[in-house]
């Protein structure tokens, strides 16, 4: 795989990955298989295909990490994230976790916390009327609503530029991880390369974050307890900790590395996703136009949208998947077979790593015509093919998964769901969103989650409304 890009070919890895994969797929078809260091990985670009993967049995869910991760966890001895492990180990983590991040109750538990930081953000753009290095800003919005979601607490980011450290922080573990999936060899296991010493040294910061936050928490819970106080707080206010500690399936230090993914994985996969749907809406005044007709006929002038609210804005979730479609927060899921398989006609040894393409499919014309538009009704329930030709019909069951797929889905979705889908709402309720100097387009590149390639800016111009003014 690596003598397909620089300094043997003109493509660039992370630019240019997905050209070189279309390419493959025009002359091998929809299912190929590359070489990747010392793996092969078989990828699938067909929705059909797809299908039969995701429907093996999967009892024991196994993943392969870079070495740099073994190498790390070799080298310190603490509780993996739930990210990083597999087989019974991960599911000693993620069953318990399920009831409190992933059942459909979760959602509304979260919205009232995570409003309240969308408010607050609301308010310093009410002032600012202007997103500079967008990504960067709204990147301090998703760190605040991980923040509260976590410990029922404000980290302070919106107004204290002192916090940026920490988002530094998650930034270097994010582009360290990049690095490490994308190296050829393992040699992390036997010399400490300054990728790894970046990593290790970062992580262990987080790790330390995050178990002092967790401290400070107890002690909050125990002392309303002694004070007599606590029943009445959670009548008014969700807590992630307090549920978990309270069934008793997870100890303290089990729950901060559930908690670390969080970190990890919200705030810059949720910075770069909402930055493109704001991108997108900004680059489609017509489409902006119905969502913004769509919120002010669910929430008219409210300052509070609650999860009800939310759950009857069909066109805001159909512009969120549409721009996720467009820009795949992942290029695909991996899935793993626990016995040899035959899938389209080839035989699949167990253990082989299946990359189900989503980006690929995502922008392949035969399942989405005029791929390359943001076209938000190809995901509503209106069937008027007056709109657009909806294409291929099953595609909203297998291609555009931006949290995942089946028991290794997202474990933060009921969080980054509600924080998206608040963000964008009331900044279109506020304000009409556009680019500087009638710019036509955004090009990306990819970190661990695809990123503007130059910082976006935006422009906001306030509505005339009650709420607005």
């Amino acid at each position: 795989m690596a003598l397909n890009f620089k300094p043997f070919t003109k493509y660039e890895i992370l630019d240019d990955f997905v050209e070189v994969m279309i390419s493959f797929r025009e002359k091998y078809g929809d299912i190929f298989k590359v070489r990747a260091g010392n793996k092969h990985v078989l990828h699938v670009c067909h929705p059909d295909i797809a299908d039969q993967v995701f429907r093996l049995p999967y009892k024991e869910n196994h993943r392969h990490f870079p070495g740099m991760i073994e190498a790390f966890y070799k080298y310190n001895d603490i509780p993996r994230s739930l990210s990083m492990r597999s087989g019974k180990d991960w599911a000693k983590l993620r069953m318990p976790s399920n009831e409190h991040l992933l059942k459909p109750k979760a959602m509304a538990n979260f919205t009232p916390l995570l409003e309240r930081v969308a408010n607050d953000f609301i308010d310093n753009l009410k002032t600012d009327l202007q997103i500079n290095d967008a990504v960067r800003e709204i990147s301090k919005y998703a760190y605040e609503c991980v923040g509260i979601a976590s410990f029922n607490k404000r980290y302070g980011c919106l107004n204290d530029s002192s916090q940026d450290e920490m988002l530094n922080l998650l930034n270097t573990i994010l582009k360290t991880l990049q690095t490490a999936y994308l190296m050829p060899f393992d040699i992390n296991r036997y010399y400490k390369t300054k990728t790894y010493r970046e990593f290790e040294q970062t992580y262990l910061q987080l790790q330390e974050f995050l178990k002092k936050n967790m401290e400070e928490q107890i002690l909050r819970l125990n002392t309303m307890r002694d004070e007599g106080t606590l029943m009445d707080y959670l009548q008014d206010e969700y807590n992630l900790i307090y549920a978990m500690l309270s069934d008793g399936k997870l100890p303290a230090e089990e729950i901060v590395t559930l908690i670390s993914d969080l970190h990890t994985g919200a705030v810059e996969g949720l910075g770069n996703a909402i930055t493109f749907v704001l991108c997108d809406l900004a680059l489609n005044p017509d489409k902006q136009d119905t969502l913004y007709e769509e919120i002010t006929q669910v929430a008219a002038d409210q300052s509070v949208i609650g999860i009800d609210a939310l759950q009857k804005m069909s066109y805001l979730q159909a512009c969120i998947k549409e721009s996720q479609r467009l820009t795949a927060p992942f290029p695909g899921a991996l899935r793993i077979p626990e016995t040899d398989v035959t899938i389209a006609g080839y035989r699949i040894p167990k253990g082989t790593n299946i990359s189900i393409n989503h980006k690929m499919m995502s922008l392949d014309e035969r399942f989405f015509p005029q791929p390359t538009k943001f076209l938000p009704e190809r995901w509503t329930r209106d069937d008027n093919t007056d709109v657009i030709d909806k294409g291929y019909q099953n595609f909203p069951n297998v291609i555009v998964k931006p949290f995942g797929f089946g028991v290794r889905s997202c474990a933060g979705v009921r969080v980054a769901k509600p924080a998206m889908m608040l963000s964008v709402a009331k900044i279109i309720q506020n304000f009409e969103v556009s680019l500087p100097n009638g710019e036509k387009e955004i090009k990306t590149t990819r970190l661990l989650f695809p990123t503007p390639k130059e910082p976006v800016n935006m422009c906001l111009k306030p509505r005339q409304s009650s709420y607005s003014s």
